[in-house]
C-alpha cells in the first residue's frame, strides 16, 4: 500500500500529516523531520531493489533521532524493520492497520519522551 494512501488514511482518522514524494533525497527527508519534528514517521518500500533504500533511511533516522517511532510499510518493511533491530519500529500491513499501528507508534514515542 502506497504512502499517499497512508496518509489519507491518517487525515480522514484526525492526524495533520505530511506526505513526502517516494522522490526525496535522504537529506532531504532528515531535514524535514528536524524541522517538522513529527510524532511518527511513516516510510514505505514495495519494490525489491527499494529494500536497501528502505534500510539506509531507517538507519539515518535513528541516527539522527533515535527516539523516533517509524511506521514501516510495504514489502520490504519486514527487511529494514529487521535490519533497525528495535522496538520502536513498527509494521502497517495494510490501511485497515495502519491507524492502530500509529496509535501504538506515537503512544511509544509519548512514553520515551516522558521518561527520557
Amino acid at each position: 500500500m502506497g504512502l499517499r494512501m497512508i496518509t489519507d488514511v491518517l487525515e480522514g482518522a484526525g492526524y495533520e500529516t505530511i506526505y513526502l514524494g517516494a522522490d526525496t533525497p535522504l537529506d532531504g527527508l532528515l531535514a524535514s523531520i528536524e524541522r517538522w519534528q513529527p510524532s511518527v514517521v511513516a516510510l514505505g518500500a514495495t519494490a525489491p531493489w527499494s529494500g536497501s533504500v528502505l534500510v539506509e533511511a531507517v538507519r539515518a533516522i535513528r541516527a539522527a533521532s533515535p527516539a523516533m517511532p517509524m511506521v514501516l510499510g510495504g514489502a520490504q518493511a519486514e527487511r529494514a524493520a529487521a535490519a533497525a533491530g528495535d522496538g520502536r519500529i513498527f509494521l502497517a500491513a495494510d490501511a485497515e492497520s495502519v491507524v492502530v499501528v500509529v496509535v501504538s507508534a506515537v503512544a511509544a514515542g509519548e512514553r520515551k519522551q516522558a521518561v527520557g
